[in-house]
């Protein structure tokens, strides 16, 4: 699975009520090694400027929780957000183990911006950093550690690269 594959699963999966249409066991993993990344700090304290910056999770009753973060999770650079946008359960996966991941975001803008589009983008913003962290755990997380600073400069700011997919995947919103 490349990486356009696995943007094209997100994007198709937002919202979507997983334990009616369950995802197979190896696209659930790709949301695994998501937040397993993100409890190994693999992703924290990067981007001060725009995207992801608070994190809640909440499960249900399941003894899969091994890779869960603690519930309300605070990045640190949380603390300088200014503009507030709730963008409740844009990503939100139910799994046959009751497992309810609901991510909120706080975004460094003014809330003028809680635009149809501005959601788009989000959304797309949580499916290129999926894919990215896939692409880079299939050779080893410590690689992934190693370059996260070059790697989220370039998907989490408004550059080309989201641009493009935003182009090419707007149909899936």
């Amino acid at each position: 699975m490349n990486k356009d594959d696995i943007i094209k699963l997100v994007l198709a999966n937002l919202g979507k009520d997983l334990i009616n249409d369950p995802m197979e066991e190896k696209d659930k993993s790709i949301i695994k090694i998501y937040y397993n990344l993100l409890k190994r700090e693999a992703i924290i304290n990067t981007r001060p400027d725009f995207a992801l910056t608070y994190i809640s999770l909440q499960k249900s009753a399941t003894k899969d929780d091994e890779y869960l973060l603690p519930k309300d999770f605070l990045l640190k650079d949380s603390a300088t957000v200014n503009g507030r946008i709730l963008l409740n359960n844009i990503y939100k996966v139910n799994t046959k183990t009751n497992l309810n991941i609901n991510m909120t975001y706080f975004a460094d803008v003014d809330e003028s911006y809680y635009t149809p589009t501005f959601v788009k983008y989000l959304a797309l913003s949580i499916a290129v950093d999926i894919a990215h962290i896939y692409e880079r755990t299939e050779s080893s997380v410590a690689n992934l550690i190693l370059r996260r600073d070059e790697a989220y400069t370039n998907l989490r700011s408004a550059n080309a690269v989201h641009n493009e997919y935003l182009s090419n995947f707007i149909t899936f919103y």
